[in-house]
C-alpha cells in the first residue's frame, strides 16, 4: 500500500511537472537540478549533491540562493503536515529534494 499521503502528492502532479519545464528550459537557479541518466533531482531551498568528484567525502551543500525557493505545494503538502503531527518542530525543514525518475 502507499505511504500515506502519496494520494496528495499525486494531485500535485501538475506543479512538479511544471518544476521539470521550468528546470529544463533554464528558468531555475544553477542548482536547481540535477540530471543523472533517467533522474533529475530537482533542489529548494538548499541543493545537496555526492559524488566522488566532490572534496570531504563527496559531498557538497549550496547555499539557498544557488536553488529555487521550496514552493508552496511542496509546504503545503508536505512541510505542514509533518509539522502538525508534531514529527518535527515548525519552521525547522528549509529544504527539499524531489527526484523525478521518469526524466529522460
Amino acid at each position: 500500500a502507499p505511504a500515506p499521503g502519496c494520494a496528495r502528492l499525486r494531485r500535485g502532479g501538475g506543479a512538479r511537472r511544471q518544476a521539470v519545464r521550468d528546470a529544463a528550459k533554464g528558468r531555475l537557479p544553477p542548482r536547481s537540478a540535477e540530471q543523472r541518466g533517467r533522474r533529475r533531482k530537482h533542489f529548494f531551498g538548499f541543493a545537496f549533491a555526492y559524488d566522488s568528484k566532490f572534496a570531504n567525502g563527496g559531498e557538497v551543500l549550496w547555499p539557498p540562493w544557488q536553488a529555487a525557493a521550496v514552493p508552496q505545494w511542496i509546504k503545503e503538502r508536505l512541510i505542514r503536515p509533518l509539522e502538525l503531527a508534531g514529527a518535527v518542530p515548525e519552521g525547522w525543514l528549509n529544504c527539499a529534494t524531489v527526484n523525478d525518475y521518469a526524466a529522460s
